[in-house]
C-alpha cells in the first residue's frame, strides 16, 4: 500500500510540474504574441499605413489587447486562488471561510483556464486573419 501511495505522490509531483511548465510557457507565448504582434505591425510604417487604409486599425488593436487581457485575467485569478489555497493549508480557521471554499473549488476547475486559452487563441487568430485579408 505504501508503494502505491509513493507512486501516486510521484505521479502527482511529475504531472503538477509538467502542468506548471506548460502553463508558464503558454502564458508567456500568449503575452509575447499579444504585445509583440502589435509592436511589429504598428511600428512598421508600410504595414501600419495599409492597416489604417483598411479601417480595421482599432479592431485589430482591440483584438490583440483582448487576447493579452484574457491571459492577464487568468494569471491574476490563478495567483489569488493559489495564495488562498496555500494560506488555507497554513490556517485551519481560514479553511472554514467562504473565500477559501470558493477558491478551492475554482482551483479544481480546469475548464476556466482552458476556456480563456481557447478564447485567446480565437481572438489572436481573428486578428491575424483580419491582417491577412488586408494584405491579400
Amino acid at each position: 500500500m505504501k508503494d502505491t501511495e509513493s507512486n501516486r505522490e510521484l505521479a502527482e509531483f511529475h504531472y503538477t510540474n509538467k502542468y506548471m511548465e506548460y502553463n508558464k510557457a503558454l502564458r508567456t507565448w500568449f503575452i509575447a504574441f499579444g504585445i509583440g504582434g502589435p509592436v511589429i505591425i504598428f511600428t512598421n510604417e508600410a504595414i501600419y499605413l495599409k492597416i489604417v487604409e483598411s479601417g480595421s486599425t482599432r479592431l485589430i488593436a482591440f483584438l490583440f489587447l483582448a487576447g493579452t487581457a484574457l491571459q492577464i485575467v487568468i494569471a491574476l485569478l490563478n495567483k489569488h486562488i493559489s495564495w488562498c489555497c496555500y494560506y488555507g493549508e497554513l490556517n485551519v480557521e481560514f479553511r472554514k471561510t467562504f473565500t477559501y471554499k470558493a477558491m478551492s473549488w475554482l482551483n479544481n476547475q480546469l475548464w476556466i483556464d482552458a476556456a480563456l486559452d481557447i478564447l485567446s487563441i480565437f481572438v489572436f487568430t481573428f486578428a491575424i486573419i483580419k491582417i491577412l485579408v488586408i494584405f491579400t
